[in-house]
């Protein structure tokens, strides 16, 4: 049955109060010839020209910096209007703009008349606040007979000083100081969209620093689109509104916050401030008791094509048995293409399974069975897509749930190759056929099988225009998506990617730029973002890492060093492909020990700081646990008070001292057997333990603080009541010295259990 999961809804987009300012928080003065509005904050100093309302410059206060410069030329505002040239601020005559300051609420306010049908009326409004930050927000009149189809804003870096933009492409990026001087371009899109988490952006120049995101003021998922670009002595960020607003319609945006002074750190976690991030419910409250299983468990794509490869069917419980009972640890298995044809084949007729695999009552018992060996089960769904072929689809037509194209026509999509072509209709997420076929599929999904968590494909992606009768508005379909999951949240959903207003409804989000590297996607890395120009830079984890898993895809399994150190200092669970060639591998095994016993203790700390020291080596912090890692290819590091990392490496610790694992040469202040050491060093109230996941054997120093009575070997982790080998050992000046073995007695050795003298 499907397993509830305590969650609450709509605090993301709730509509959020006016700032209160206080009269005497910020100074305001007006140039003689009142062309120049200058206000001056605590942190910040704004010059803005009059009336039009351009920002000519924004100086952090603090670094004695501008970290925006502009010219009295510049447009405030542009809107777009289908089928016209752009309206912008500078099309109204100076002397028709009238412009006001309310000294009590420290706000800005400039009316821009409509002329006629060609000119809109709009109405801007600065406000100034005696923090960090000032908004500006547009309300537009539309009355011209055109649809309003966007409205944008920019703002002018300096060229000469900026050295830093911090993106949040999952888990984030950096563009760095080579990217601007070879003046390069980055046009990633819009918001929301694959991999992109937040309209969100953080520029330092100099010593001075801004923080661009907009604050929601409505429950709505507004597209945006995003552009940064050399131009003169500048570089400009461009933000556009992306709207589908008719003519006769009055449209008021969110309000776009920048924020001066703040460090990269400060400004991920003003950004969760401000927009209500923080108060969506941890990811504690959303699994409750199951949360301690949740983390520990190895995410484990279980595709049908396993049954192919380990040669079994439906109707060898035994053979599934088997394998259950067999991996090294519990499971989150992320079960796909069961139905009628394979993947992707008859959504959304997810049921009856396909009668080649076997029947239904085969396919629950097979799941059933997994949950006995302390598994749980994750079935994957795609509300998304429906196939051509299948029965729900071709019984209905287009029009009741498809989107739809401005043209007219159905969205019709196709992927994979020649041999296995797939070929579906997108939904329409407002569609009633749609919402009722995803409420009847969750009837049957409780009834076929064992649910603890649902996948739900591409939701999190999905944000192209829906112009089917049904949308109530054609850039409305990421808002229809999310929707559509705070009705079903309780059931406990991941999904592709996802962004941040999703965060509220979901437990996991599945995929980031490594993926986008390995599958060779559009326009990610260094082809368009060059060489030595860009690096990762983990903001997204400081955003929400306590809110919702972040897991890398199961196409980037936990099989390589470089997955592995890269995961545990981002901040990512991590992943397995579940294969008869990959079953019981070493690398499966050190993919679920790192889950379990390191991964999991920090699953639910949000990233608060990382720092890219010198020698490539990066430090993030995760609350009580530190993660270090080890970028060079073929220099080691030795740690501070700590382990030597193999090149590659990684060292996680914790402040209590009773964590210490990670890929090393040299531990405790000795050297290791020549090789990598893939160690996890656990201290216990009662004793330690050590597994020795790869490397070849070796004498092994620890320190302790009590005295060791005993030393165990064990072969498998999870018996507690097997059979133990004696290992010797000796004890000098507090600290124990052993000699690590993969085997004895002809078995593989999983963990040494340390006892301490009561």
């Amino acid at each position: 049955m499907l397993v509830g999961l305590a969650i609450q809804h709509s605090v993301l987009g709730a509509d959020q109060p006016e700032p209160v300012a206080r009269q005497s928080a910020v100074d305001m003065t007006v140039s003689p010839d009142e062309t120049v509005m200058t206000v001056t904050g605590p942190r910040y100093t704004a010059r803005l020209a009059l009336p039009q309302g351009a920002l000519l410059s924004l100086r952090d206060q603090v670094a004695g910096q501008d970290i925006s410069i502009g010219k009295s030329s510049d447009k405030l505002w542009v809107a777009h209007l289908v089928g016209r040239n752009g309206v912008s601020s500078a099309d109204y005559a100076a002397k028709e703009v009238r412009w006001s300051w309310d000294a009590t609420k420290q706000m800005l306010t400039i009316i821009y008349p409509a002329s006629g049908n060609k000119l809109p009326a709009v109405r801007a409004e600065w406000q100034f606040s005696d923090q960090a930050w000032l908004d500006l927000s547009l309300t537009v009149d539309n009355q011209t007979g055109c649809v309003l189809r966007g409205v944008e804003n920019t703002l002018r870096l300096p060229a000469a000083t900026l050295e830093s933009a911090i993106l949040p492409v999952l888990p984030g990026i950096q563009l760095q100081r080579k990217f601007f001087t070879d003046r390069r371009e980055w046009r990633h899109g819009q918001y929301p969209r694959a991999l992109v988490f937040a309209d969100y952006a953080h520029f330092r120049a100099g010593r001075a620093t801004l923080t661009t995101f907009p604050i929601l003021n409505r429950d709505l998922t507004q597209v945006a689109r995003r552009e940064l670009f050399p131009d003169d002595d500048a570089y400009v960020w461009r933000h556009s509104f992306e709207l589908a607003e008719a003519s006769g319609t009055t449209w008021t945006s969110p309000r776009l916050r920048l924020r001066v002074g703040d460090s990269e750190a400060d400004g991920a976690l003003a950004f969760r401030d401000d927009t209500g991030l923080a108060r969506v419910p941890s990811l504690r409250e959303k699994l409750g008791p199951r949360y301690d299983q949740v983390v520990s468990s190895l995410s484990t794509k279980a595709g049908i094509g396993m049954m192919s490869d380990f040669r079994l069917t439906l109707a060898d419980q035994a053979g599934y048995s088997k394998i259950w009972q067999g991996l090294p640890g519990p499971a989150l298995l992320f079960i796909t293409g069961w139905s009628r044809g394979g993947f992707d084949e008859s959504n959304p007729d997810i049921f009856p399974v396909d009668p080649k695999l076997g029947t239904d009552e085969q396919w629950k018992q097979t799941f059933q069975s997994a949950n006995a060996a302390g598994h749980l089960s994750m079935p994957y769904l795609n509300h998304t897509f429906w196939n051509v072929d299948s029965e729900t689809v071709k019984s209905m037509d287009p029009k009741e749930f498809a989107s739809y194209r401005a043209d007219g026509n159905p969205v019709l999509e196709k992927y994979g190759d020649k041999k296995n072509p797939h070929v579906g209709y997108a939904t329409s997420p407002y569609a009633p056929a749609t919402k009722a076929r995803i409420a009847r599929l969750f009837e049957e999904l409780s009834q076929k099988m064992p649910v603890d968590l649902v996948w739900e494909d591409q939701i999190g992606s999905r944000c192209s225009a829906d112009y089917n009768s049904h949308s109530p508005n054609p850039l409305w379909h990421a808002q229809g998506w999310l929707e559509h999951t705070r009705t079903y949240a309780k059931l406990g959903l991941m999904t592709e990617f996802g962004y941040d207003r999703m965060v509220e409804t979901h437990v996991g989000f599945q995929g980031n730029y490594i993926q986008a590297e390995h599958a060779k996607w559009g326009d990610f890395g260094p082809k368009y973002w060059g060489e030595d120009t860009w690096r990762i830079w983990p903001v997204v984890p400081m955003m929400a890492r306590d809110k919702v898993m972040f897991y890398n895809a199961p196409d980037t399994p936990c099989a390589s060093k470089r997955v592995l150190t890269w995961s545990l200092a981002m901040g990512q669970m991590l992943s397995w492909a579940l294969t008869a060639n990959q079953f019981r591998t070493p690398w499966h095994f050190k993919a679920d020990a790192f889950q379990r016993h390191v991964v999991a203790r920090y699953a639910d700390q949000r990233l608060q700081d990382f720092a890219v020291l010198p020698d490539g080596i990066t430090r993030s912090n995760f609350g009580d646990y530190t993660v270090w890692g080890n970028e060079s290819p073929d220099q080691e590091w030795q740690a501070p008070a700590g382990p030597r990392l193999a090149p590659g490496g990684c060292w996680v610790t914790d402040r209590q001292g009773r964590l210490s694992a990670g890929i090393f040469t040299a531990f405790s202040g000795q050297p290791l057997t020549a090789g990598e050491h893939y160690l996890i060093v656990e201290t216990r109230d009662d004793g330690l333990t050590v597994r020795h996941l790869q490397g070849p054997d070796t004498p092994l120093i620890l320190k302790t603080a009590k005295p060791v009575k005993r030393v165990q070997a064990r072969f498998d982790q999870e018996q507690l009541d097997q059979e133990k080998v004696e290992v010797p050992f000796r004890m000098e000046k507090g600290q124990v010295y052993l000699d690590i073995t993969s085997k004895l007695q002809g078995k593989d050795v999983r963990s040494y259990e340390l006892s301490f003298a009561e």
